[in-house]
């Protein structure tokens, strides 16, 4: 903005000169052209030297500097601009109602470190937030970054974000969404690399912030459509997907049985570990093979959580399932956890 004025300022000196000749002053003779060194032909006649015509000293474009820095801040401004969003919820969304942020002390043993909380969030809020536009959204974060374990590489910092969403809508009740998140950068401790931690944070934020969003999205789905993303999970982002599988298993919904025995074998734990509680929840025997298969699976959790969801639907087709896990299983950590569920259902717990 200011560079234009520069120029347009010089412009201005350089252009609207009048030439006015007073008669009444002895013009200074002519300086004699150079003789050209080989016959030219005549130039054309110029049409200032008309009687009673007028000219303007034409204009000359001079070197000069400019200042680009108000360019490249208005080349900022111009791609920072958001255009004007449609009625209907766009991934921009609507702006927060207000933002709280909490910094969480280290845990024991671990050192805290200064984390760049404010640029991270920032960053995080860049990609949008899909809210509904009627209600009025407070963001609740607690971020804590502290020096990684022994076991990490050296300089590692553990960036870990709770994100809370307090929805106040018209005639709703007040509702409450939260999600986590937990990233680390390498390199990054006692000040180090601030750049890549900002980005790291950024990571973590946004994790929690996308996992609390579908729960959002996905609260207030009619039964139908809630089903409908378990059963085209690939369509949807993994955060809708999980949603839709604890609001699944909330609601007790039976068109949701099928779909979570399918998405058991998913490469995704967390998803998986949600599947498995949505047929805790139903508490249907016709999961039993499928949640069988997944305690003698070598997988981290989804073993134990398998067993717990089978004791849950209890019943002698149970207790048979959980025999024969007992009896199969290489584990043996997983094996007495089996006997002891097989124990609990069947008698009470009592030897």
């Amino acid at each position: 903005m200011l560079g234009d004025v520069i120029v347009n300022l010089i412009v201005d000196v350089h252009v609207d000169v009048d030439v006015d000749i007073d008669e009444n002053v002895d013009a200074p003779p002519p300086l004699r052209p150079p003789r050209p060194l080989s016959p030219s032909p005549p130039p054309p006649p110029d049409p200032c030297s008309r009687p009673g015509f007028r000219c303007r000293t034409p204009y000359m474009m001079l070197p000069r500097t400019i200042p680009i820095l108000p360019f490249l801040a208005a080349a900022a401004c111009l791609a920072c601009a958001r255009s004007p969003a449609p009625p209907l919820t766009t991934p921009l969304g609507p702006p927060l109602a207000g933002l709280k942020v909490q910094f969480v002390s280290a845990d024991e043993g671990t050192a805290p470190e200064d984390c760049p909380a404010a640029t991270g969030i920032g960053f995080a809020l860049l990609a949008g937030l899909d809210l509904d536009p009627a209600a009025k959204t407070v963001m609740e974060v607690a971020i804590g970054c502290e020096s990684g374990s022994p076991a990490d590489e050296p300089g590692t910092v553990v960036v870990s974000v709770e994100v809370t969403l307090d929805q106040a809508s018209p005639g709703h009740p007040d509702e409450s969404y939260d999600g986590v998140g937990m990233t680390s950068c390498s390199g990054c401790e006692d000040g180090k690399a601030r750049g890549i931690l900002a980005l790291t944070v950024a990571r973590a934020v946004r994790e929690a912030l996308d996992l609390a969003l579908g729960q959002a999205r996905v609260a207030r789905l009619p039964d139908d459509a809630v089903a409908g993303i378990l059963t085209s999970p690939k369509r949807v982002a993994r955060s809708v997907l999980l949603a839709a599988l604890e609001e699944a298993g909330m609601r007790r919904l039976r068109a949701a049985l099928e779909p979570s025995m399918g998405l058991l074998d998913s490469d995704d734990d967390d998803v998986a570990l949600r599947a498995v509680g949505v047929l805790s929840r139903l508490q249907d025997p016709a999961a039993l093979k499928a949640l069988g298969k997944m305690a003698l699976s070598k997988r981290p959790e989804v073993p134990f959580a398998a067993l717990r969801a089978m004791a849950d639907i209890d019943g002698p087709d149970a207790q048979r399932a959980l025999e024969l896990v007992a009896g199969q299983a290489t584990d043996p950590i997983l094996a007495r956890e089996a006997t002891e569920l097989l124990n609990e259902i069947t008698d009470g717990g009592r030897e």
